[in-house]
């Protein structure tokens, strides 16, 4: 984490309050003797020291960290769906599109909730009748040809996932789009 914090071979500095700068200097005065005549627990007080530290430090840039997580998972939930739409004839489920990105399925869920784009295989079946109303609105497909490139097995599954959320069947969608 801090390390994600720190830019590349560069510094950080954070301002300090009075508290945390009086902690600092006692953190300070107990490493010393350490540092001048090391024990058996030296190296365990100059880790609980770095905690520390590092806890100082990332109290100071947690507004900050919650920009760039928030960009994080928008740019992980991007990359779901375009893998996805890439990947529709397939048929791709949850647990291929999170490997596809390299998190966990959970992992995946948690981002989409993050995001506000309800649960993953929701938006994937938002992209796939999107996807079939694209086909449909070309003259030279037929539903039966279309439904397979959505990533429906069958042509009565893609009626019912498109009636299911569009209100209307394929059929009739696609009459009212070429009046």
């Amino acid at each position: 984490m801090v390390r994600d914090w720190v830019r590349p071979g560069g510094v950080r500095s954070v301002g300090l309050t009075p508290a945390q700068t009086t902690r600092l200097e006692t953190l300070m005065t107990a490493l010393r003797d350490d540092f001048h005549r090391p024990t058996r627990l030296s190296a365990m007080r100059n880790e609980h020291a770095l905690l520390e530290l590092s806890m100082l430090a990332m109290k100071q840039v947690a507004g900050r960290t919650t920009a760039s997580q928030a960009d994080h998972a928008r740019r992980k939930v991007s990359q779901a769906m375009a893998w996805y739409a890439e990947h529709l004839p397939e048929r791709p489920g949850v647990a291929d599109v999170a490997a596809a990105v390299h998190v966990s399925p959970s992992h995946l869920r948690r981002l989409f909730a993050q995001v506000g784009r309800g649960s993953p295989l929701a938006a994937m079946h938002r992209v796939q009748v999107d996807r079939a109303c694209e086909l449909m609105s070309n003259a030279g497909l037929s539903l039966t040809g279309i439904a397979p490139r959505c990533g429906y097995a069958s042509l009565s599954s893609f009626s019912r996932a498109f009636s299911a959320q569009r209100g209307v069947s394929p059929t009739a969608w696609r009459s009212r789009v070429r009046r």
